[in-house]
């Protein structure tokens, strides 16, 4: 595996991209690492069968408004019983998964340099390749909220605060776990439950603040030299919102198309996080079907925690 530090710089920038790495053609970008041999360990982590869905219901946490407004769900009663549709269903105004066709880097493009007329027409990069390919790997909780708590620290989720690798290293020493090739890391920030906690009629409009991971560089290949596939958070954007700090650019210009590495929001850790600080194991495997929807951009995760 290349180093960050050795893969190519994007022309005309100080950011490194991974578009050779497995192949001109790739698709898949960092889910190339995921290999049978890590999903069969990963099952082995398997202990008690507990297994907590990551997933919130498709109508939270109904913060978007009119950019991406809750669906509507039509019921039909016939003699054999009752089918259902839904309108209006954006894939990313809940729990989700950005795929690889979500953001691009600037003129440079998608992952492996494609542009608009690369995507239109075609199912390249589309979210149902990551739905073929499925994720069947290790996962492992950082549990930030906690980590500060029992550390003497303090923490308020309703705040703008870049969480660095530094503090991420802290963690997994505290949880006594380490990353290996191949896994998802799932931040709490804490956010998420402090949103929810809120009635409907009672939550602020409009996003507010949360913290996130540090957006810079040095986030990203902290991510890309551990192997990791994929970094979800139960926040908004896994990284800080909102994006004020224009200096240090964004991870998600990084991580998806630069590095391939999949970006996950507003995933529900509540119970699994409970669990964790309970008996003490922030490991676990990791399973997740992305909705097939060709060329999509986006997806509900269908993600399970099982220990």
């Amino acid at each position: 595996m290349t180093r960050y530090a050795d893969l190519p710089l994007v022309e005309g920038t100080g950011e490194r991209h991974c578009w050779s790495e497995f192949g001109a053609e790739d698709e898949l970008g960092s889910l190339n690492r995921l290999t049978p041999e890590i999903a069969i360990a990963a099952s082995r982590l398997v202990r008690s069968g507990k297994t907590f869905s990551l997933d919130l219901p498709l109508n939270e946490p109904g913060i978007f408004g009119d950019m991406r407004p809750v669906y509507t769900h039509n019921v039909s009663v016939a003699g054999y019983g009752r089918d259902d549709s839904l309108d209006g269903f954006f894939m990313s105004a809940s729990s989700q998964w950005d795929g690889l066709r979500h953001v691009r880097y600037r003129e440079h493009g998608y992952y492996g340099g494609r542009q608009e007329n690369d995507l239109d027409g075609s199912r390249a990069i589309g979210i149902d390749r990551v739905a073929e390919k499925g994720l069947v790997t290790r996962a492992v909780l950082l549990d930030i909220p906690n980590f500060m708590r029992q550390t003497g620290r303090e923490w308020n989720a309703d705040t703008k605060f870049r969480v660095a690798t530094e503090t991420l290293e802290e963690i997994l020493d505290y949880e006594g776990v380490q990353t290996k090739v191949g896994d998802v890391l799932l931040v709490r920030t804490g956010w998420l439950e402090s949103w929810l906690a809120r009635p409907r009629g009672q939550r602020p409009n409009g996003i507010g603040q949360t913290p996130g991971l540090d957006p810079g560089r040095q986030t990203a290949e902290w991510l890309w030299d551990r192997g990791i596939v994929g970094v979800a958070a139960d926040n908004l954007a896994v990284e800080p919102v909102p994006y004020t700090d224009r200096g240090d650019g964004h991870l998600h210009f990084r991580l998806i198309p630069l590095l391939g590495i999949y970006m996950g929001e507003l995933f529900d850790l509540r119970a699994l996080s409970q669990d964790c600080i309970e008996d003490g194991i922030f490991e676990g495997m990791f399973v997740s079907s992305p909705l097939k929807v060709p060329s999509g951009v986006c997806s509900p995760p269908n993600a399970y925690f099982i220990k």
